[in-house]
């Protein structure tokens, strides 16, 4: 699929392969506003793109972080529950005596 900036590069490629074909310079010319605004289009849809990557690279960390946490926690609450599980017992040997 192509994305937004592989459009406006093709569009603008694809208007600038036609323009140096004219040998008319006056037809080139008039093309040339095109060809300015294509270019810009191009480095916007560039830096949107970059901006997005970088975005999917922070997500892509916090939920690496947040799954490493969860693991964390996890294994928290399993030794809780074993102790837990060990003072009951205790408790429940000791029985009348306390």
């Amino acid at each position: 699929m192509a994305t937004v900036r592989d459009t406006a590069a093709k569009n603008y490629r694809e208007l600038l392969d036609y323009s140096n074909s004219r040998t008319d310079e006056n037809e080139r010319n008039s093309l040339s506003h095109e060809l300015e605004r294509l270019a810009q289009e191009v480095n916007r849809a560039t830096a949107t793109h970059g901006v997005a990557d970088q975005m999917v690279r922070q997500a892509q960390k916090q939920m690496a972080d947040i799954e490493r946490d969860r693991a964390v926690a996890q294994s928290n609450c399993t030794l809780a529950t074993e102790r837990w599980e060990q003072i009951r017992k205790q408790l429940d040997e000791a029985g009348p005596q306390l």
